[in-house]
């Protein structure tokens, strides 16, 4: 086996060398101590790298690297890896172990994926332990890639595999208590996100333009209505939030901003864990709900190849404003463009296009839609079937959410029958 295949060292080389080049001095400094650190962790990692592939006929070692940055990727990628585990009827053996550095998600969730799989948890030791599988890719690697989306059988098919203590319960109890909310009591979580979550906690010593991401934000103004509707029954309704810039602003006791007087860790999972349903969009918060089979409410969804991934999940998208044509995009449109697969703010401004949140009265239909579901009290219109066959009859045959087991809001295509043209 050639090695300088695998390794391709020379062009990662001449791609640090130009980096360093356009770099200030500050960036040169840590570019230079990275560079160094690569090239021994290259170095004094081969040999381990040569015994662990050739021992695989004999003893199987699988290395593998956390996802432990964003709290989605973290009890996403793990939980779905730990579901596929489970759903294969010969399950992976050998020895596994998994690397991880101070867990900046959740520390909670990664405590929970400690009792399922053997994890070192070091910073040095995991960025080392990143070089070797960047640079020897033919080592025996697990792949934490996939988070579960557009594999709707497996993920579906399996239970959660993350659980909580009898302790651990206990405390949830407590902290339910200690927040105001009575025993017994439902309660529902909600957040909206913003980008000051990556400004605060992904730190980087050089200087990342988290803008193109922005396509994803949403208002936190606009849940308020839904979840004044649920106060309204009786139900408790929890902001959540790691790092949250506006305050919710209500009067109704039965809503908490959770996010600024109460958050922790732990509370974060259990409280998503146990709620009758979360009302949120594509931050990867839905998926301490999700990694539960907690019903999830998946508002101004964006692009259109991640709806939510279970049978009980409902879901709404943006609209897609032509500035140039003065009209919404049908989504015929979007798919024939490519729009429904852009991950980047600036590809949907250099197409003059804007996306449009949804408002506080079409959160609402979806919300009012999934609690009646869940209460077993929801009446269907005749149209209703016809509108969600007609909305999935859009998606071309190579696209990645074909096959989706989650439904559209009903209410949203009714009035927006237009789009479906």
């Amino acid at each position: 086996m050639c090695f300088l295949t695998h390794l391709n060292i020379l062009g990662h080389v001449k791609k640090r060398y130009i980096r360093f080049i356009e770099a200030d001095w500050n960036a040169r400094r840590f570019l230079l101590y990275r560079f160094l650190f690569g090239l021994f962790g290259i170095i004094l990692g081969a040999p381990l790298v040569i015994v662990l592939f050739f021992l695989q006929p004999f003893v199987p070692i699988k290395l593998g690297i956390l996802k432990y940055e964003r709290i989605g990727h973290l009890i996403a990628n793990t939980e779905f890896w730990l579901r596929s585990r489970c759903y294969q009827e010969n399950k992976n053996r050998g020895i596994i172990i998994f690397f991880c550095g101070r867990p900046l998600a959740n520390r909670q969730i990664l405590n929970m994926i400690k009792r399922k799989v053997f994890v070192i948890e070091n910073t040095l030791l995991t960025e080392w332990v990143k070089i070797l599988k960047k640079y020897y890719s033919f080592a025996p690697w697990i792949r934490l890639d996939n988070s579960g989306f557009n594999s709707w059988e497996i993920w579906n098919s399996v239970g959660p595999q993350l659980n909580f203590t009898e302790e651990e319960e206990k405390k949830g109890r407590e902290i339910l208590k200690y927040i105001g909310i009575p025993e017994g009591d439902s309660f529902i979580c909600f957040h909206a996100r913003e980008n000051l979550y990556l400004k605060k906690h992904i730190n980087s010593s050089l200087p990342i333009d988290w803008s193109y991401q922005d396509y994803r934000d949403s208002s936190i103004e606009n849940y308020i209505s839904a979840v004044e509707y649920m106060a309204s029954k009786g139900i408790w309704a929890l902001r959540m939030g790691s790092a949250v810039s506006k305050p919710v602003v209500s009067n109704n006791y039965r809503i908490i901003d959770y996010a600024n007087k109460f958050r922790s860790d732990f509370a974060d999972v259990y409280l998503m864990s146990h709620c009758k349903f979360f009302i949120g969009d594509t931050s990867g918060i839905f998926m301490l709900a999700s990694a539960f089979n907690v019903p999830f409410v998946q508002v101004n969804l964006v692009p259109l190849i991640f709806p939510a991934r279970a049978p009980f999940d409902l879901f709404i998208p943006k609209k897609y404003w032509h500035i140039r044509f003065k009209r919404f995009l049908t989504f015929r449109e979007i798919f024939r463009m490519g729009a429904d697969r852009w991950t980047r703010t600036e590809q949907f401004k250099k197409a003059e296009i804007e996306l449009v949140e949804n408002t506080p009265e079409e959160i609402l239909g979806v919300v009012e839609e999934m609690n009646d579901r869940l209460d077993g009290v929801w009446v269907p219109e005749d149209e209703d079937e016809h509108l969600q066959a007609q909305f999935r009859r859009l998606f071309p045959l190579d696209n990645p959410a074909v096959g989706f087991p989650s439904r559209i809001g009903a209410k949203f295509l009714r009035e927006n029958r237009e789009l479906l043209l």
